[in-house]
């Protein structure tokens, strides 16, 4: 599946690759599915889209030299050691933590956890932002302390209804001053995808990769044209 997708996108350098997934996912002939319900024989079988192991997902990033960022969801069930399983089936696919692996998590102190046992690797806060702009500093000054180096945002709403919650250009000045990288989800329309980018946005998640990235790319065009 990797090999297709980055065989579809010309210059590869341009795409990442989120390996994520929720519990729920779509099942084939229609419906949904839990996943952890089913081995992997019959994921292959009953899932809509096929998933690679993580031994396959690790050597087509290695072969085409992109990172892989793994979506933590954790549960009341997850404990450290689960964490040292995925740690150590990492290096044994020989993945490059330090520069070719980034985690993702939805609290601070889930965050925390992740960096007591992958000290080495990128770890990005994903989730809404605070409702109030008062809230900016203090709250990126505790994703900061957690230990995360990016910030995973919802998308703007430029219908201005749930703008509070989501992505702008005051939360991305906040924190890219505190030296946050900013990442926003899941853009797929133009006026998204190039609100993110003037405001500073600097990671997307689509489904529409190739529109993406050919829009990025005459984005950089006409910004570096204006200097």
């Amino acid at each position: 599946m990797l090999s297709r997708l980055y065989r579809g996108y010309g210059n590869i350098r341009q795409v990442s690759v989120w390996c994520a997934h929720d519990n729920k996912v779509q099942a084939r002939g229609g419906g949904t599915i839990e996943i952890s319900a089913l081995n992997y024989t019959e994921i292959q079988r009953q899932v809509e889209h096929c998933l690679t192991t993580l031994q396959e997902a690790v050597r087509e990033a290695r072969r085409y030299g992109r990172p892989i960022y793994l979506d933590i969801k954790f549960d009341a069930g997850i404990e450290n050691r689960n964490f040292l399983d995925l740690r150590r089936e990492l290096l044994a696919a020989n993945a490059n933590l330090k520069n070719a692996i980034g985690l993702a998590a939805y609290s601070f102190e889930d965050v925390k956890r992740l960096r007591s046992v992958f000290p080495q690797v990128i770890i990005a806060l994903a989730g809404a932002i605070p409702a109030s702009a008062e809230d900016y500093p203090a709250f990126l000054q505790s994703a900061q302390t957690a230990g995360a180096r990016i910030f995973d945002t919802y998308g703007p709403d430029l219908t201005g209804r749930d703008a509070r919650y989501r992505v702008n250009p005051r939360f991305v000045r906040k924190a890219q001053a505190l030296g946050f990288t900013v990442w926003s989800f899941t853009l797929n329309s133009p006026a998204e995808i190039l609100s993110a980018l003037d405001w500073g946005v600097r990671g997307i998640t689509t489904d529409r990769v190739a529109e993406t990235v050919a829009l990025r790319n005459k984005w950089a065009a006409r910004v570096s044209s204006s200097f």
